[in-house]
């Protein structure tokens, strides 16, 4: 049998591996690397935003890929027949209402929390609770949704740090900001999504296009290799059934954007 393990347990590992109060921290949980934690997500939501007090930030990704263009689906694509009819269908995008698919369960009951603000692009959306969730999560435009002026460089001027709960870089949202710093002047893309403009009762929607960059054209895992076998930035420590790793934000996302071009392209 496990040894019980739960908030408290978390929160104490949280601060030995560098979460103290007043942080920004940028949050990818995988709940397996804890096998069993009381409380489950509520749990690990509580630590963390305990770690970082009233001063700090907690931050989590809340992408909605699903609102995209089904055209432009490669997972399980859909036949051309059905685009215009998912198009017809699709709901728009709320900041209140549209549950953040395909991601942990514990990014969706944060979403839920008091006091939490999430972004306004309709897929590559952020949830923040903290002393600057509202200027965190606040989009001066729907382009480049990853790059210097959303959430991503407003964290990297921080001096946020990115914690990993049991999970690799593959889930490492930070390391587009370096994609998008690099991939402008490789290739501009141009996305489009629904936004809710009714109510629940009422819903109604309008599409709007925003500029991106085309994402995960670089090796994150060879980066992850790479940027652990230099031996700073990083803070580890062991949790049930995974670990628990503390990065330095600037680090890793200087470290990726240096890395990134030496390596090859794919688009």
């Amino acid at each position: 049998m496990s040894k019980p393990y739960g908030r408290q347990d978390f929160l104490k590992q949280l601060q030995s591996a560098g979460v103290v109060a007043g942080d920004s921290v940028m949050v990818h949980t995988s709940l397996k690397a804890f096998d069993w934690i009381t409380g489950d997500s509520r749990a690990v939501i509580t630590a963390l935003c305990q770690a970082v007090g009233p001063t700090g930030n907690v931050v989590m990704p809340s992408q909605t890929p699903e609102l995209s263009d089904p055209s432009l689906w490669t997972e399980g694509p859909e036949p051309e027949e059905n685009w215009q009819p998912i198009r017809d269908r699709t709901m728009g995008y709320s900041k209140r209402l549209t549950p953040a698919i395909g991601q942990s369960d514990v990014v969706e009951l944060f979403r839920n929390y008091p006091d939490v603000e999430r972004s306004a692009n309709p897929l590559d959306s952020f949830t923040a609770w903290g002393s600057r969730a509202k200027w965190l999560t606040t989009d001066a435009t729907y382009d480049f949704p990853f790059g210097d002026d959303g959430v991503l460089g407003r964290l990297y001027e921080l001096h946020a740090k990115l914690v990993l709960i049991g999970t690799n870089f593959e889930t490492n949202t930070a390391l587009h900001l370096a994609e998008t710093r690099i991939n402008r002047n490789i290739k501009v893309i141009e996305e489009t999504a629904p936004v809710e403009t009714g109510d629940f009762l009422h819903p109604q929607k309008k599409m709007v296009s925003f500029k991106n960059v085309e994402l995960e054209t670089y090796d994150f895992l060879k980066l992850e290799r790479e940027f652990e076998a230099q031996g700073t930035g990083m803070t580890a420590v062991d949790l049930p059934k995974g670990r628990l790793r503390v990065i330095d934000m600037r680090q890793c996302v200087d470290f990726a954007e240096e890395k990134f071009k030496t390596y090859t392209y794919t688009s």
